[in-house]
């Protein structure tokens, strides 16, 4: 197949979306597709080509672009012929091309998939008025595609709910990729980094970064005991550092704990980064910024519990990955993240308010903040915990995920020409 992608994100970023359209882009690579990405950045990923625009930062949401359909896409588009159009969590440059495909090429067939709740993110920067607009545009360029993929059911019935017909909208799941996340990658030296470094902050450079990937020979696994009065629990948070993560509750959480028991890691950057330091200048925290790899695949392994506020999520890969790492997950009861832990079996599921902006109220924070300590305070649970995880984490296949878009492109495909001889005839 001939399959043009247009996104938003580019796959060169550090973030969910950017992550699945890498494992996207390799999959169609490795089974003979050609694909073309139409988004932000010009360039290559490995073979595939890059067709970029330029585009103004969204000011409630400063990673994501307002990129415009420039003359030149749109011709690299028609003269590309692609068999069927992507649209890759276009919010603002997916509307743009609609209009130019349907110009142009009426009868290509159009798919869609669904990936950030950016309506909701504008409310919770206070700029509510535009929650209604955003969804108006949704709806449209997802009422003018074929399908649209998601992928939770939580995240389809939300589109439901805002307007797209049920019947249109399919799932298309993640997966982990075990052989890289895995508790074999436990790393007692970085441990150790990160314990000593007390509350100056970590940051990750080359020299640091070649040291802690030199694992303990003596380490035979996964330690869940307080081994000695001075070895603590690690603490993970991996993601995005902004207050739409709803990390403020993660904040308040960790400052009400006994960090002679604990010590918490955070892996990620971002525009409350500089807040939350000064927030938890006199607690016990690691800073590392973001992590790729093996350096991120040795932080999860090596931490013991995994705490995640976010209320926003469409999935959560980053709560998965932590799974395969063995560890325990704290999350909120929230889209996405809810179908990855299994209550009570795998991790533990704080409840949401009803009335959503009350998501980081003292309550909420109070009841995570129990949840981490049901787990630092009983040893036995968090094993049987983290046993489950890695069994739940191995039921997400990468392959199985990214062939069911594959097959998606196909069906879809099939389907528009089913119509076109049908009305020929």
């Amino acid at each position: 197949m001939k399959i043009a992608l247009v996104t938003e994100v580019s796959p060169l970023y550090v973030n969910g979306v950017s992550r699945t359209i890498v494992r996207l882009l390799d999959h169609l690579t490795e089974q003979g597709h050609e694909v073309v990405v139409f988004g932000p950045d010009s360039g290559h990923y490995k073979n595939v080509r890059l067709v970029g625009t330029f585009g103004v930062p969204l000011f409630f949401y400063p990673e994501l672009k307002f990129n415009f359909a420039t003359p030149s896409m749109v011709y690299q588009l028609r003269q590309y012929q692609p068999e069927i159009i992507h649209f890759v969590d276009p919010n603002l440059l997916g509307p743009q091309m609609l209009v130019w495909c349907k110009m142009f090429l009426p009868h290509v067939p159009r798919i869609a998939s669904y990936h950030t709740n950016i309506a909701l993110y504008a409310t919770m920067f206070g700029f509510s008025y535009l929650y209604e607009p955003i969804w108006w545009t949704m709806r449209m360029y997802h009422g003018a595609c074929r399908k649209t993929l998601c992928p939770s059911h939580s995240t389809k019935a939300a589109l439901v709910a805002n307007g797209i017909p049920a019947e249109k909208v399919g799932i298309w799941t993640r997966g982990v990729e075990m052989a890289m996340f895995n508790p074999e990658r436990r790393n007692m030296q970085l441990r150790e980094k990160w314990l000593c470094a007390g509350k100056p902050t970590l940051q990750s450079n080359s020299s640091t970064s070649s040291l802690l990937r030199r694992a303990s020979n003596e380490d035979e696994g996964v330690s869940f005991g307080l081994q000695d009065p001075e070895d603590k629990l690690i603490i993970l948070y991996v993601g995005r550092i902004s207050w739409e993560k709803n990390i403020q509750v993660l904040v308040e959480a960790y400052k009400g704990m006994n960090h002679e028991q604990v010590h918490l890691v955070i892996v990620g950057d971002g525009p409350a980064k500089a807040s939350i330091q000064g927030q938890l200048r006199s607690a016990d925290v690691t800073f590392t910024g973001y992590l790729r790899g093996e350096e991120l695949a040795e932080a999860y392994a090596s931490a013991d519990i995994f705490a995640f506020p976010s209320k926003s999520e469409t999935f959560g890969q980053v709560v998965l990955e932590a799974q395969a790492s063995a560890l325990p997950c704290v999350i909120m009861d929230a889209e996405g993240v809810s179908e990855i832990v299994e209550g009570e079996v795998s991790g533990i599921i704080t409840p949401l308010p009803a009335n959503m902006d009350q998501a980081d109220s003292v309550e909420v924070q109070e009841a995570f903040r129990a949840n981490i300590e049901r787990l630092v305070d009983n040893p036995v649970l968090r094993e049987k915990m983290s046993r489950n995880a890695v069994a739940r984490a191995q039921k997400f296949s990468w392959y199985e995920a990214m062939q069911a878009c594959v097959d998606a492109y196909a069906d879809t495909i099939v389907d528009a020409q089913m119509e076109t001889n049908t009305s020929i005839v």
